[in-house]
């Protein structure tokens, strides 16, 4: 794979997917302030430092950002790609439209309630209402 970002001077050699890279443009769309780029350069001296504290990375592992961002990555020929990025924490954006669903679910749901109580009120007027012979 040909890497559109310059990461000649790092040690470990990060690129993405075309799955990561889609993953990357709809959370950059979403509001992620993480560039591409940062996030192999982020992800290389991550694994340098494991690596010169004698821990390697295995060949497939996850890493989690402070704010949400999920990154899953393997080792396939000494290159690591980055196979997914995801948030995993919900963003205030989406909070809304979440309340906006629950409203209307409650709507609905009272309205039922309503409609099956207005039944048996009609009903009962109906009986109250009948002329008595």
């Amino acid at each position: 794979m040909n890497s559109k970002y310059d990461t000649s001077n790092l040690r470990i050699h990060v690129e993405f997917t075309r799955k990561g890279q889609r993953d990357m443009k709809r959370l950059a769309q979403q509001g992620n302030r993480a560039t591409p780029f940062i996030m192999i350069r982020d992800l290389a001296e991550y694994i340098e430092r494991h690596n010169e504290a004698g821990d390697p990375m295995i060949e497939e592992f996850t890493v989690r950002y402070d704010d949400g961002t999920l990154i899953t990555a393997y080792l396939s020929q000494g290159t690591y790609y980055i196979t997914d990025v995801e948030a995993y924490e919900k963003t205030p954006a989406v909070f809304p439209v979440y309340v906006w669903e629950r409203f209307k679910v409650g709507c609905r749901w009272l309205l039922a309630q309503v409609f099956v109580g207005w039944a048996g009120v009609r009903q009962s007027l109906q009986l109250v209402t009948s002329p008595c012979y």
